[in-house]
């Protein structure tokens, strides 16, 4: 299959429940073929920041032309939201040498704690870079955490071979991670990852989503509607 090196604009729709914490980027055959991908295969994909994924051909009768559906993680991570415009290209990933991440809550890992979620991922691995925020289970819970410094650099995959660090002194292992995140302005979204809860989380309930969009999110996307009814947009 013939790789295309041009990125592609395509528009960002929401994650299948099943895909959540696993970044996966689903996306239309028209779309795969154009960049040259198969199940599986890495992409990077770009927004205010740059995030990566690993490529999944969308479900029959949803492959709308121009949609790539990923979760509210990896939006986060790229700093979008829904219907925004992003860059997607086909890249590769390499194992990772070394690894630091950074707890969003502060809290200090011990041996046991750092080889445990080393296994977490190890056991279903995704492709990562520097700035990008993970999620894993422990004890029933979400553990948040950012992905500081990486080596090599770019997007890796932490394995086995991994050496891989916890630490909350974002001034020593996460330094990159944040200073980057400050030039960029988003060090508040950061700091405040621990309450990200997005509609992918949720399961069920389509109906009272569908209807909580429309109370919430509709007089803010479009302001005139709400002028012309007479209502003020919800504070959040």
């Amino acid at each position: 299959m013939a790789q295309n090196h041009e990125p592609l604009q395509m528009r960002v729709g929401e994650a299948k429940q099943r895909d959540v914490g696993k970044k996966r980027a689903r996306m239309g055959p028209d779309a795969m073929d154009f960049l040259g991908l198969a199940p599986g295969d890495i992409v990077e994909i770009s927004g205010k920041r740059q995030s990566c994924a690993t490529a999944w051909p969308a479900d029959e009768g949803e492959r709308a032309p121009g949609l790539i559906r990923i979760d509210g993680q990896t939006r986060k991570s790229m700093g979008v939201s829904l219907n925004d415009i992003i860059r997607v290209k086909k890249t590769a990933a390499k194992e990772a040498r070394a690894v630091t991440l950074i707890p969003a809550d502060g809290m200090k890992a011990d041996t046991e704690l750092t080889d445990f979620v080393k296994k977490q991922i190890t056991d279903r691995p995704c492709p990562l870079v520097r700035g990008d925020e993970i999620a894993v289970a422990i004890m029933g819970n979400s553990m948040v955490f950012q992905v500081g410094k990486t080596a090599p650099g770019g997007i890796v995959w932490i394995d086995q071979s991994t050496s891989l660090a916890i630490s909350a002194n974002a001034a020593a292992d996460g330094k990159d991670a944040l200073q980057a995140a400050e030039e960029d302005g988003d060090l508040e979204e950061i700091a405040d990852s621990r309450a990200m809860i997005t509609y992918e989380d949720i399961g069920g309930l389509s109906q009272e989503l569908k209807a909580m969009r429309e109370i919430v999110e509709l007089p803010d996307l479009y302001k005139r509607i709400g002028t012309t009814i007479s209502t003020n947009p919800h504070q959040l």
